[in-house]
């Protein structure tokens, strides 16, 4: 059978990341495999410098899609996918590597997957997080500060200069056309509880057009 491909979408701190490995968990191993954009950074050399000499992580350039297409390409036509899962630049992490096997339904996550046309194109169906501006930094300094050791000043400047002008003219374009919009400003469990039933109802159906 081919594969079905759900994209998840969202502005930084929006819980998508979160969300969907809830959603693997909830789930049958063998079903869902979850490909995520933030395993395909460039380099830090290889990122671009705001006028404050800053590197800016948040621009669709910042990611090696064409790696993150290609590997795509592999789970969909059966094969497993090697990565080394990003960082952060945290100095004190060491990159480890890790293996996605192909399943049934593959996610694909991460915020610029519906700018790259090429990755757009592949969805099935596409769904868009959502949450308030306020939940959203708050969840992203906490995370920054300790997941990934950032300074609170440098995360507070990062998401005001870099996260949202890039989501604002690079993620958020994509919100009205999406097949299903959730909100994610309080407990977890609603919107893993909606994406859940969604995507087993597109699949049913997506499977039925097959038969």
């Amino acid at each position: 059978m081919e594969k079905y491909v759900l994209g998840v979408s969202g502005c930084s701190g929006s819980g998508k990341s979160e969300i969907v490995n809830q959603l693997k968990n909830k789930t049958s191993s063998k079903l869902i495999s979850i490909i995520s954009q933030d395993n395909y950074y460039k380099t830090k050399e290889n990122q671009m410098i705001d006028e404050n000499g800053v590197h800016n992580f948040d621009l669709p350039d910042s990611i090696d899609h064409e790696r993150f297409y290609a590997d795509i390409m592999l789970l969909l036509s059966g094969k497993k996918v090697r990565y080394k899962k990003y960082t952060y630049n945290n100095p004190r992490k060491i990159p480890k590597t890790r293996f996605i096997s192909s399943c049934p339904i593959i996610v694909i996550e991460g915020l610029f997957i519906y700018h790259y046309e090429k990755i757009s194109k592949l969805c099935h169906s596409k769904v868009f997080i959502d949450a308030k501006k306020k939940n959203m930094i708050k969840r992203r300094i906490k995370r920054d500060l300790e997941e990934r050791g950032y300074d609170r000043n440098d995360v507070e400047y990062r998401y005001k200069n870099h996260v949202i002008p890039a989501f604002n003219k690079f993620t958020e374009p994509y919100k009205n056309s999406s097949d299903l919009i959730i909100f994610n400003n309080e407990e977890i469990h609603s919107p893993v509880k909606c994406l859940k039933d969604f995507l087993i109802q597109e699949y049913n159906k997506y499977k039925k057009l097959l038969s």
